[in-house]
């Protein structure tokens, strides 16, 4: 992964830091979004809720908090998975995330 590389995503605390990483190796990697969400931002914040289990629209509050490794973790694997197969993700506020 470019930008930052990973081990400096080990040093990210919040939720909205790595939401911000995501975005920019979406950018990066000049991934297509329409399907669901129309840019990187909105597509690594529903990746970060499906990580996290949380719903689609991420609160406010919830952003600026600590996230645990295994979090941190679980996120950038599946923006990694993003990235990988280039795939767009699922329609926001479906039970279950897809890679169509």
């Amino acid at each position: 992964m470019t930008a930052y590389g990973i081990q400096s995503v080990k040093t990210f605390k919040t939720l909205h830091e790595l939401i911000n990483w995501g975005a920019n190796q979406f950018n990066q990697h000049q991934l297509f979004f329409g399907h669901g969400v129309d840019n990187a931002t909105d597509d690594a914040a529903f990746l970060a809720a499906h990580a996290l289990d949380l719903a689609p629209l991420i609160p406010e509050s919830r952003l600026n908090q600590g996230v645990s490794n295994a979090e941190r973790d679980a996120i950038v694997a599946l923006y990694q998975q993003r990235i990988r197969t280039r795939k767009p993700t699922g329609i926001p506020g479906l039970p279950d995330i897809k890679f169509l």
